[in-house]
């Protein structure tokens, strides 16, 4: 999934392999000026560890590497997102399943 959001006070949920709109997370009072993932830091970081180890050479170990460092990050658990606004509010948010914010 991929995330945008914008001055109309919502957020927009991608499908990036359709590159379809999933759904639109409604509940803030102004822009929507930032957005932090749970998973940004095995997003970010990818296949390395910063263990000094050196990744793979090839393209498909990295790759597998990586979804296997972002899918213990997950512990199974859905994709948290934090969100906040001009209107001085955060939420954070379950955005593969909920339109609403949890809190």
């Amino acid at each position: 999934l991929i995330y945008s959001s914008s001055r109309d006070t919502s957020i927009n949920v991608w499908d990036a392999e359709r590159g379809i709109l999933v759904r639109t997370l409604k509940g803030h009072g102004h822009w929507v000026n930032t957005l932090a993932l749970s998973t940004a830091h095995a997003l970010r970081t990818g296949p390395h560890d910063h263990t000094n180890s050196k990744p793979p050479e090839d393209a498909a170990s990295c790759q597998k590497l990586a979804q296997e460092r972002y899918d213990e990050l997950r512990g199974g658990k859905p994709e948290r997102m934090v969100s906040g606004s001009d209107d001085f509010t955060m939420f954070l948010w379950q955005p593969e399943a909920e339109k609403k914010p949890i809190a």
